[in-house]
C-alpha cells in the first residue's frame, strides 16, 4: 500500500481507499491533496490496509508522490487493472491537480 516513496490509492465503487497515516506511510502533501479533491468530485475516502486481491480488482489504480502528480497504474504483477485502462476519476484528479499547479505558479 505504499511504494518506496509515494503513497499508493485504489477506487473501487465510488470510494477511493489509501492506507491511513501511520508510522508506517509517509505523511506526504500530494497524498493529503488528493484526498481533499476525491472528496470534491463526490468519492467516498476509505483510509484501511487494502489486498492486492484488492488491487487486481480495482475499478482504478494510482500512485503519488512529491515528485509526481498521480501516476495511473493499470497493471500490477502482470495483472491487468480495468481491463488496463485508465478509469475517469484517476483523470479528473490529475487534471485538478494540474490546474491547482498551473494557478500557483502564476502567484510566484
Amino acid at each position: 500500500t505504499e511504494a518506496g516513496s509515494s503513497s499508493a490509492f485504489i477506487i473501487k465503487d465510488g470510494a477511493l481507499i489509501t492506507k491511513p497515516l501511520s508510522n508506517e506511510i509517509l505523511p506526504g502533501i500530494r497524498r493529503n491533496r488528493l484526498l481533499n479533491l476525491a472528496k470534491q468530485i463526490g468519492l467516498q475516502i476509505q483510509e484501511r490496509k487494502f489486498s492486492m486481491d484488492e488491487v487486481y480488482n480495482a475499478d482504478e489504480c494510482f500512485i503519488s508522490a512529491a515528485t509526481i502528480i498521480l501516476l495511473p497504474v493499470i497493471k500490477a504483477d502482470g495483472k491487468a487493472i480495468n481491463g488496463g485502462k485508465i478509469g475517469p476519476f484517476t483523470t479528473k484528479l490529475r487534471e485538478l491537480y494540474k490546474e491547482i499547479l498551473k494557478a500557483q505558479a502564476k502567484m510566484i
